[in-house]
């Protein structure tokens, strides 16, 4: 996971299911281990998996959570916390995680010409098994519908194609094939593959094992 934040800034954005939101909370603890981190949690789209719904075991590794403004209340309103401006007047790494799709990307937009003031990775996970990302064309789209929104260059798609416990070596593959060829249309690397921890398929070269954080209460 280290490998993956050689910048300050570090972004994590994908379509729901795509598992961007468990890697923005394994990214922020391998972060803490190393210096003072801040987690941003953009994620206004989707209220069932933040990652600042993680926010005690955060905290206690030492990783400041940014909330959006009424995360874990009554209130139905998609509005970021102001305390995001801090991130750039400090030298903290910043891990964003970019709710939803593309609409959600239009909340990181705002920060657009902060963020590219310095270098920054922007990495959409992708789980070639979900709706609207089972192939490389749609997966395309995607990415440029959230460059659009985020003005924002992705630089890097995470393979995090699974099937939860049902996840075999031949699903990896499957997944491996439309990432390589998503990454052929878009024009960036396939920053790495990931496999939940605990799941029995064979590691290879560039596989990242990921802590699963954000499983659901009934589970």
């Amino acid at each position: 996971m280290l490998r993956l934040l050689d910048k300050r800034i570090v972004i994590f954005c994908g379509n729901f299911g795509s598992g961007k939101t468990e890697l923005s909370v394994n990214a922020a603890l391998a972060s803490a281990g190393q210096g003072a981190t801040v987690l941003c949690d953009m994620d206004i789209v989707n209220p069932y998996f933040r990652s600042s719904e993680r926010s005690e075991l955060l905290s206690a590794a030492g990783v400041r959570v940014i909330s959006p403004t009424f995360a874990h209340t009554n209130v139905d309103v998609p509005a970021l916390s102001p305390e995001i401006q801090s991130v750039f007047l400090t030298r903290e790494r910043v891990i964003f995680d970019v709710g939803g799709d593309d609409a959600g990307a239009v909340a990181l937009g705002a920060y657009a010409d902060r963020i590219s003031a310095e270098p920054y990775e922007m990495y959409m996970a992708v789980n070639a098994f979900r709706p609207l990302t089972s192939t490389a064309e749609d997966v395309a789209e995607l990415a440029a519908r959230i460059e659009e929104r985020a003005r924002l260059r992705i630089t890097g798609l995470i393979d995090n194609s699974n099937l939860g416990s049902a996840t075999t070596a031949d699903c990896l593959c499957a997944g491996r094939d439309v990432l390589r060829e998503a990454a052929a249309r878009i024009g960036c690397p396939v920053a790495a593959t990931t496999v939940a921890e605990g799941v029995p398929v064979p590691e290879t070269p560039g596989t990242i094992v990921i802590r699963r954080y954000m499983k659901p209460e009934w589970l």
